[in-house]
């Protein structure tokens, strides 16, 4: 079976909280805070890292991929804005704008 996103997160000192998921389009809000993530989630096959086993696994966007699969917005408005856009699958620069 394929693991799945996380509903809650830590990120750079912020509580991420899942907000809302369409398809491979999900929006996380940091608790208490006007700060949100979009992400494009993408999936991972079952590997072993390190002697680690993992398995098949929905992954977000880390570092390296913001700006492609993951976008910081400190409005809800944007945070819409970008989620739409990954749900009707439209390509998103590194602004989050769609080009």
């Amino acid at each position: 079976m394929m693991q799945t996103i996380p509903t809650e997160y830590r990120q750079a000192g912020h509580v991420m909280q899942w907000v809302k998921r369409d398809g491979n389009a999900v929006m996380f809000k940091a608790a208490g805070d006007n700060y949100w993530e979009v992400h494009r989630i993408r999936v991972a096959p079952a590997e072993s890292i390190r002697g680690r086993p993992y398995p098949e696994r929905e992954v977000l966007a880390g570092n390296e991929a913001f700006g492609t699969d993951g976008w910081a917005c400190v409005t809800q408005a944007r945070a819409d804005s970008r989620f739409n856009a990954v749900v009707a699958g439209k390509a998103l620069d590194a602004a989050g704008d769609i080009p």
